[in-house]
């Protein structure tokens, strides 16, 4: 699309890349597990080898700039705080895994992550986060999938982890990622409520406090980790001038003030 010389795709918002993780699994269903794996990928990493950093970090399905996500995404990259966190949920490293025993069951951090084997920046990505999720103890089993098998994972959701992306734009609509059977299999009563409220709240303020609450919960139980969203480049003829400040929800925005010379 070109007007005034000015050059831009279709503009949508940014497409969300992230990983779903299976909460009924019988080692996700632990919130500390899928902490742990929070804390020891390195998306600042994977921005810089295999974006170039040419992408954002992201930490929400909300996209930053939106007034009810106001936070700055962030990596929270840290290993030994995902050690940490699996050490004080009881799992204890030995012999190069991780074991928990329960009701005199052992149970080994082995998972398998999904990726479809046509979209190779998400092999590139995968291969990534085996090797910084290996790299504290934890087994990661690689499946490099064909796009049918993928999409097969994805509808039944008998994975532990996937890799998979949505370009939600910049609605603040959460119930894809946390209503009525979503792809991570998560069940929050609290959040389902907050999420039924919202419907009918109109006051600003108030919707404000419902999400920053929403927030506050899926940062603790990391039912699915934010890893990037694309950037949207923006063009324009060294003819066109005036106050050229595209936002996060519009490229036209301030477009009563541009001219041509």
């Amino acid at each position: 699309m070109e007007l005034f010389g000015f050059s831009t795709n279709n503009y949508k918002g940014r497409e969300l890349d992230f990983i779903s993780l299976n909460c009924e699994d019988s080692i996700l269903k632990n919130k500390e597990v899928r902490q742990a794996i929070n804390y020891a990928i390195d998306k600042n990493k994977i921005n810089s080898s295999v974006f170039s950093n040419n992408y954002y970090v992201s930490s929400f399905p909300i996209d930053y700039g939106n007034y009810l996500y106001e936070k700055e995404s962030s990596s929270n990259y840290n290993k030994e705080k995902a050690k940490e966190v699996l050490e004080n949920a009881g799992w204890e490293y030995r012999y190069g895994y991780w074991r928990k025993t329960e009701n005199y069951t052992t149970k080994y951090l082995n998972l398998n992550l999904i990726v479809d084997n046509s979209n190779e920046t998400r092999v590139k990505v995968a291969e990534l986060i085996e090797e910084q999720l290996e790299d504290i103890g934890i087994n990661v089993s690689l499946y490099k999938v064909s796009n049918s098998s993928y999409k097969n994972y994805l509808t039944n959701k008998n994975y532990d982890m996937i890799i998979t992306g949505v370009n939600n734009g910049y609605s603040p609509d959460l119930t894809y990622f946390l209503g009525e059977d979503n792809i991570a299999n998560y069940e929050n009563t609290e959040i389902t409520n907050l999420l039924n409220e919202i419907n009918n709240i109109s006051d600003t303020n108030v919707l404000k406090e419902k999400y920053d609450r929403i927030i506050e919960i899926y940062e603790d139980e990391v039912p699915y980790i934010c890893l990037y969203r694309n950037k949207n480049k923006v063009i324009h003829s060294i003819r066109l001038t005036g106050e050229i400040k595209p936002n996060n929800y519009t490229v036209y925005y301030n477009f009563e003030n541009w001219y041509r010379q």
